[in-house]
């Protein structure tokens, strides 16, 4: 079927008769200046009936706005009259095409072609195609229990003309009729192979959020206690972990050989380090320590059978969350680690080479763990060990601080660390990044001094500098 859609005409003609079906040739077709263009719709059906045709696509004003709106579809339903029922969706697709008008003579005896004259009505750039599913059509139809028959309840379901008061207070005999917008959620075919679901055998009736069964790790989580039991050996199912993973015993030597030396480490200090990738740390470390999930050493792996509560030394491991707040005019001063976008997952398998898995590598493990005089926070929040804050003003603070007496306890707070140590060290910090910032800019030391042809490196963020100030006075609030 194929219906006008503008005004603008664009149309060729041909003409020619010949009077031998065996010698019979066509003429090139003749270009008029006229325009018209059609739209066609693969109607999925057989037409006997233009009016009722259109009756089923909504009407001929349904089908000039779906004409005439981008990427909308045209719906088809196959009883209009009926607002139970659920339509068929047409796509539309461009296409190059045009429709010919073809005149074929005949002879009545033997019906032997005469003539055969082909002209061209009009060009056609748009299509609708009714490639999709429809929806499950149910009907408003119920079945008594005493007599088995069926019967339409329509007219009692949808109220027709004006209506009284009494069709609602007054009591009939009607069963209810609620059906939903959609039954399928989609109108393609999905190719996907569905599976038994996996899930761990529960009483519990609410099933809200159960999706398939966790994956499992087998890593040690505790919540900082003074009263909790350290573990002094990881899970036997680590170790079936590990191995299915394939990790070698060098990378796996590399980890222990650290944390023999230093009993408590973050796993980015661990990756920088070792030079071991993330994704094969995940499975190391629960095998050699178990992990604070809060407390002084939160993030923090820490050797099994060491208890940092009852070794004073260990108040150099404690964690130090340091952040800078970033206002109007300051998103360049440093980067976040993590973006939000959405990630769709690629389904397509992706072939990578030895050197794409080393560039890989080496971004996983780009962060330092270190802060330094003369470089600035590689991101907005950063999680740092005190041993591993190179200041030498903070350094000298943790040797000073006096040694407790025998049978005390760390403070479940602030660990061996007196109270309001982690806001002086802040501070500190801060001013550090403020003469950073207005000495070099937001660029490291090293960069600027390599960097001989900016010589106005001091200037160019000279109007920055009364914002700043509250920028870093902000950074010791930390949320």
């Amino acid at each position: 079927m194929t219906l006008h859609s503008t005004t603008n005409f664009f149309g060729f003609d041909v003409d020619k008769s010949t009077k031998s079906n065996k010698n019979r040739k066509m003429e090139p077709m003749r270009l008029y200046n006229s325009y018209q263009t059609f739209v066609r719709v693969e109607y999925p059906g057989i037409v006997k009936n233009v009016d009722n045709m259109l009756a089923t696509l909504g009407g001929i004003n349904t089908v000039s706005e779906v004409f005439s709106t981008p990427n909308r579809r045209l719906p088809l339903r196959f009883s209009p009259n009926n607002i139970f029922c659920k339509p068929a969706y047409g796509d539309q697709q461009n296409t190059t095409g045009m429709l010919v008008k073809v005149k074929i003579r005949k002879q009545k005896n033997n019906n032997k072609i005469i003539s055969a004259d082909a002209s061209i009505v009009a060009m056609v750039d748009t299509s609708y195609e009714f490639n999709s599913l429809s929806d499950f059509q149910y009907l408003a139809i119920h079945k008594d229990s005493s007599s088995s028959a069926a019967r339409c309840i329509y007219d009692d379901v949808v109220p027709k003309g004006i209506l009284e008061s009494s069709w609602i207070t007054e009591e009939k005999s009607i069963p209810y009729f609620l059906v939903p917008q959609a039954f399928s959620r989609f109108d393609t075919p999905l190719q996907k192979l569905f599976k038994r679901e996996l899930l761990p055998e529960s009483n519990d009736d609410n099933l809200i959020g159960k999706t398939r069964v966790r994956r499992q790790k087998h890593a040690t989580y505790l919540t900082f206690s003074l009263s909790i039991k350290i573990p002094e050996k990881p899970h036997p199912a680590s170790f079936d972990y590990l191995n299915s993973n394939f990790v070698s015993t060098e990378d796996y030597a590399a980890v222990k050989d650290l944390l023999d030396k230093r009993p408590i480490a973050t796993r980015m200090y661990i990756a920088y380090e070792t030079k071991i990738q993330l994704s094969k740390l995940k499975y190391i470390l629960p095998t050699l320590a178990y992990y604070f999930t809060t407390g002084p050493w939160r993030v923090m792996w820490v050797r099994f059978g060491y208890d940092p509560r009852k070794d004073f030394e260990s108040r150099y491991y404690q964690q130090f969350d340091y952040r800078l707040r970033t206002q109007v005019g300051c998103k360049d001063l440093v980067d976040l680690k993590r973006t939000n976008k959405i990630h769709v997952p690629n389904t397509k398998p992706v072939r990578q080479t030895i050197i794409d898995r080393e560039i890989v590598r080496k971004q996983e493990i780009s962060y330092s763990p270190y802060f330094e005089i003369g470089s600035l926070p590689q991101s907005r929040q950063c999680i740092y060990q005190y041993c591993d804050i190179r200041v030498p003003k903070i350094q000298e603070m943790l040797d000073k601080i006096p040694t407790p007496s025998s049978g005390a306890t760390c403070n479940e707070k602030s660990g061996w660390l007196p109270l309001g140590f982690d806001d002086l060290c802040r501070d500190i910090m801060s001013g550090i990044i403020k003469e950073h910032v207005l000495k070099y800019g937001f660029t490291s030391a090293e960069q600027t001094d390599n960097d001989s042809g900016d010589s106005d490196a001091d200037d160019n963020y000279g109007d920055e500098t009364e914002d700043l100030d509250q920028q870093i006075n902000d950074s010791s609030d930390v949320d």
